[in-house]
């Protein structure tokens, strides 16, 4: 049976546009984000579910020492930064779940496009880690998985269930474009057949003003 697959989307220097509800883009310089993705996610991910593969997908200039940095810690990675309406996206939009979407979407083209195959996909967003209440077996191998208080900082997409999330996400990124002003969290754990689950086992420093986020 395939691993299961985790999705990490990172922004590691994230630029200063405001977002709609926050002037602060993120408090964190772009070496404290890229060492709590390395040293927080990527560790977490291998200490808790260690027999998972992990994708890291960015979208940021970042120098080659650090880009090689995040390509060792991880089992795949591609940076999108040279698209550019995902580097839009992620960089220029002031919706902060337009460049999570973009990302997603240009993850998923990935996998299929090499023809990766997965148990389960967990994406878990950048610098942000597992805890010791993460439990695998807890998310479903045939329905989406989300929390039940609606977070998108984790969540879970079984394979048998890829191509229709891809036509989904796509449905989200046009919510986008015509001017949604919605969180990503108000939109994705919308989609259908899912299952809620009250513990992800997942916390992280909140970029915008270092409170810690546990669920």
């Amino acid at each position: 049976m395939s691993e299961d697959l985790f999705l990490i989307t990172s922004v590691i220097n994230t630029g200063f546009k405001p977002w709609t509800y926050t002037g602060i883009r993120s408090i964190y310089t772009p070496e404290q984000r890229l060492d709590q993705t390395i040293n927080e996610t990527i560790s977490s991910i291998r200490s808790y579910s260690p027999s998972s593969k992990i994708f890291l997908i960015e979208c940021s200039n970042i120098c080659k020492e650090d880009e090689d940095k995040l390509i060792n810690a991880s089992d795949y990675y591609l940076n999108m930064y040279q698209d550019e309406e995902v580097r839009k996206s992620c960089l220029e939009s002031n919706k902060k779940g337009y460049g999570e979407v973009m990302l997603t979407l240009g993850a998923l083209e990935y996998i299929k496009k090499n023809n990766i195959e997965f148990k389960r996909l967990f994406k878990i967003s950048g610098r942000y880690y597992l805890t010791k209440n993460f439990n695998e077996s807890n998310f479903s191998n045939t329905l989406y998985t989300f929390n039940n208080k609606n977070s998108t900082v984790l969540y879970s997409v079984p394979f048998s269930r890829s191509d229709e999330f891809y036509g989904k996400m796509n449905h989200i990124k046009t919510e986008y474009e015509k001017a949604s002003s919605l969180g990503l969290e108000n939109i994705l754990p919308r989609i259908e057949p899912k299952e809620t689950i009250p513990v992800l086992g997942v916390a992280g420093l909140v970029a915008i003003d270092r409170t810690t986020y546990n669920a």
